[in-house]
């Protein structure tokens, strides 16, 4: 999947905004989703990534707007008119009712046969791999286990659209990531398209085809998680999304496709296209990876002082500052951090292609 908006969109969301009183909670989005896709909503608590979920299942009116499912306007549909489903973070599930039962009540509610309705809920437990805890109730089982049987049933009703709210804030980290394995392969192998919200990089990182950044109700970037961790288009998406170095200057010179940035510890030459002036205000990003211990050859070099190590099992994240107080991070092997002592100043170097240039 590419950043750009796919061809044959499943789902289109057009200049969609809500409002509660004074607060514009999604403001003028635009999105589109592939038949198949798992697509995430990744954003801090407030950025309107929850209600742009709830417009999009029926749950809220926008105030402006279209919303389109498989080429039909769907914008004044309520929620049961809708080929979507939702998997809440509360799992929503009937405490009254056995798995077997929660699962079959949607279907019965559309008065479906009985042998088809058996069929399906067979199915779906047999998916989810909950078919020993038909009989027994919400009370009885685990937060994972509610989890698969809120998303059997979603699915046995054969939506064209899982809609997924948080659907793993409640788990502990390992069941979490056991999780997201299962869920991945429940999507990939039903091939329905699944609408993923969550504040978790980690998460959308590692389930979503694409995903999109929201930030004070508005999408600030959208792309593949490699793209947008690689090349993030604000300051903001640099810091939400994993570990960054950020760095304030203002560009100098030009030399062909390389730019000089002054920074307050000294200048900088990065690798960027873009049309920046000289005397233009930049940020510049550099993951904690990219950064090397010593002078490298061709290399951009940066004298910090050391302040601590933070031991990450497989690797560690040593924590620096500039001369001038900005803080520095980088991670690398174990061994070759360890030697390095609170109070030293070495050299670290980057690369002119991994940095990426910022506007304010």
């Amino acid at each position: 999947m590419t950043a750009t908006s796919p061809a044959g969109a499943l789902l289109k969301v057009e200049g969609v905004s809500k409002r509660f009183g004074d607060s514009p909670a999604v403001d003028r989005v635009d999105l589109s989703v592939a038949p198949g896709e798992l697509f995430a909503l990744l954003g801090a608590s407030g950025s309107g990534k929850t209600t742009l979920l709830r417009l999009i299942a029926g749950l809220e009116r926008p105030d402006g707007g279209r919303v389109r499912i498989d080429g039909v306007d769907v914008t004044e549909r309520p929620a049961y008119e809708r080929p979507v489903n939702t998997v809440f973070q509360s799992y929503a599930l009937f405490p009254h009712m056995s798995v077997r039962s929660n699962v079959a009540y949607g279907l019965k509610q559309e008065n479906l046969p009985r042998n088809e309705i058996e069929k399906r809920v067979a199915e779906m437990l047999q998916l989810v791999q909950m078919e020993a805890f038909a009989h027994r109730r919400p009370s009885q089982l685990s937060g994972g286990q509610k989890q698969r049987v809120a998303i059997a049933r979603s699915l046995a009703k054969r939506p064209k659209l899982l809609l997924l709210d948080e659907p793993m804030a409640a788990l502990d980290r390992r069941l979490r990531e056991q999780t997201r394995l299962e869920l991945a392969a429940i999507q990939k192998r039903l091939g329905i398209a699944f609408i993923l919200v969550t504040h978790d990089q980690e998460e959308a990182m590692s389930l979503a085809d694409r995903m999109a950044v929201m930030e004070a109700g508005r999408i600030v970037q959208i792309g593949t998680p490699r793209e947008i961790y690689a090349r993030p288009a604000t300051r903001s998406v640099a810091g939400f999304i994993g570990d960054t170095n950020l760095f304030e200057g203002r560009a100098i010179q030009r030399e062909g496709s390389y730019l000089v940035i002054r920074l307050a510890d000294g200048d900088m030459i990065v690798h960027d296209d873009a049309e920046i002036a000289p005397d233009t205000a930049v940020w510049l990003a550099v993951r904690p990876e990219r950064l090397r211990l010593g002078a490298m050859e061709n290399s951009n070099c940066l004298e910090v002082r050391v302040l601590r190590l933070e031991y990450r099992g497989d690797q560690s994240i040593l924590h620096a500052r500039t001369p001038r107080g900005a803080p520095v991070r980088l991670k690398g092997d174990n061994e070759a951090l360890a030697s390095l002592a609170p109070g030293a100043t070495i050299t670290v170097s980057c690369a002119p292609d991994d940095i990426v240039v910022l506007g304010r």
